[in-house]
């Protein structure tokens, strides 16, 4: 036991001064007079404790929930003429999304897929009014997806191709999945535009390495591989004449 003076008497509390200077609030006993010297119990620390391990334990698991749902596992683009990159946290649900052109940026802000799993995000986008006009006879989507695992890559790949499968779209469009590694999505990344369109912007300078690919950056996929088309064709024609 210790000693403290009553500072307070209010509704069987009392607000005692300890002889250590700390302020406790205790059950006031009968006959206890503000000013008098009282015996007060120590305090019984375990609980207090146990509350604070508790409270760090809480913390604990709501940054490591906060980490775990932020976490990158994937990262999905997709190129029709709209230009857009969705990232995946290891719950398949998409954590952010950046739009990489213009179109990209109205598709975006017609469709929201932040917080929906990824093939309900894909589904959304695809049949939004605002992808629509760009899903006629001779359309060419573009899926590339990066991941820390092949398990992973290989399963979101397969997602998607189901999620295309089951999406209403005009029955000449053309549909390509690519995995990608980290260095691809790096060196498009440095070209401002996604890996699906920096493959198609390779194949271009492999054509006619003296093209200036960032020239291309805003052109579609399918507009990248005609140029492609006629890169290649100017050297057979060429090669073929000085021969």
């Amino acid at each position: 036991m210790k000693t403290a003076v009553v500072m307070e008497l209010r509704d069987g509390r009392a607000v005692v001064l300890r002889s250590d200077g700390a302020f406790l609030s205790v059950r006031s006993a009968a006959g206890w007079q503000v000013g008098d010297t009282v015996a007060v119990p120590k305090e019984r620390r375990r609980p207090r404790m146990l509350y604070a391990a508790a409270c760090l334990a809480l913390m604990f698991c709501g940054t490591l929930a906060g980490f775990l749902y932020y976490s990158e596992a994937a990262l999905v683009s997709l190129d029709v003429n709209p230009s857009i990159e969705l990232r995946l946290n290891r719950f398949d649900r998409v954590v952010s999304a950046s739009a990489m052109n213009p179109e990209g940026h109205a598709l975006l802000d017609s469709v929201d897929p932040r917080g929906r799993t990824y093939t309900d995000a894909v589904g959304a986008l695809l049949e939004s009014e605002t992808m629509s006009a760009y899903l006629d006879g001779s359309a060419n989507i573009t899926f590339a997806v990066q991941a820390g695992s092949e398990t992973t890559r290989d399963s979101v790949l397969a997602g998607l191709a189901r999620t295309v499968d089951s999406t209403a779209h005009h029955p000449g469009t053309w549909v390509e999945y690519h995995a990608v590694d980290s260095a691809t999505v790096e060196s498009a990344h440095n070209h401002g535009v996604t890996a699906g369109k920096y493959l198609a912007l390779a194949e271009l300078a492999e054509a006619d390495p003296a093209v200036d690919i960032d020239a291309y950056a805003h052109h579609s996929i399918p507009e990248i591989r005609e140029e492609t088309a006629r890169c290649r064709e100017r050297h057979r024609y060429r090669g073929g004449h000085h021969q």
